[in-house]
């Protein structure tokens, strides 16, 4: 059996008063992932108390997307 793993995990670290949003792509993102992460990605925000902060996105796990993710994350922003 070939297990293959793909997701996108969050976090927010503090580094002294800044906000740091962390973001981690790994294996082939789906439809699926973005309709899972995009309402904890909201809350997650909403959460900030300042309005901005800074992102780190992690992609050296992250082997591609499937088109209808893409075209998800592509009228989302």
């Amino acid at each position: 059996m070939n297990i293959e793993r793909h997701g996108i995990t969050i976090g927010i670290e503090r580094l002294n008063t800044e906000s740091v949003l962390v973001l981690k792509a790994s294996g082939k993102l789906t439809h699926s992932d973005y309709e899972t992460i995009v309402p904890v990605l909201e809350s997650s925000l909403s959460g900030l108390s300042s309005g901005s902060f800074k992102m780190l996105v992690d992609i050296t796990e992250l082997t591609g997307w499937e088109l209808r993710a893409a075209w998800m994350i592509s009228n989302s922003v």
